[in-house]
This record gives structure tokens, sequence and C-alpha cells, in this order.
């Protein structure tokens, strides 16, 4: 099993580092068109990097909880992706109340 820890590992991390590649590239794009601030694109970019170096540490490390503050790299990375998730979503679908649903429209039956 611990055969495969290491390169999955390190594998896994290369995939982050293509993931926070790609949203830089997308920094770009919206500096470039203008659309909207990259403040949500450059906090994802960061996030995954970071993600992809907690990653490579696990390697030496041989455990994601060890040491400690690996545990808490990987939280906040997670944390992060969560709560770019919902600035995502609220600039999308404008903002919401907790806990409402969207209304149905009605069905009215055609002859």
């Amino acid at each position: 099993m611990n055969d495969l820890h290491a390169p999955f590992n390190r594998y896994e991390a290369a995939f982050w580092f293509v993931i926070a590649a790609i949203y830089a590239g997308r920094v770009l794009v919206v500096l470039v068109t203008r659309r909207s601030s990259p403040v949500l694109e450059i906090t994802l970019s960061i996030a995954f990097a970071a993600f992809g170096l907690s990653d490579l540490i696990e390697v030496s490390s041989g455990a994601w909880w060890r040491p400690w503050w690996l545990l808490l790299l990987k939280g906040a990375c997670v944390l992060t992706f969560v709560a770019c998730y919902v600035a995502y979503r609220r600039r999308v679908v404008g903002v919401q109340p907790l806990g409402s649903l969207p209304q149905a429209e009605a069905c009215t039956p055609t002859k």
C-alpha cells in the first residue's frame, strides 16, 4: 500500500498545480476582458497551488495530518474552496436567503 502512496500524491499534486495554472490563466482573461474583478480566480489559483504543495509535503511526512500544520493547511484550502463556491453562486444566481427554495412556475395545461 505504501508503494502507491508517494507516486499517487505526486500525481495528485500535479493535478492541483494544473488546476491552479488554469485559474491563473483565468485571471489574465478577466483582466483583459475587464468583465469583473479577478479576486475569485486569484484566490482559487493560490488555494489550489497550496493544496498541491500540501500533497508534496504529505509525500515526505507520510500522513495528511502530520505535521499538525499540514492538517490546518489542507483544512484552510478546503474552506477556501467552499467559500469561493458560495461566492461564485452568489455572483451567478444572486443573493438568496438561506432556506429559500426556487418558486415553481404555474403549469397551465394547453389545449
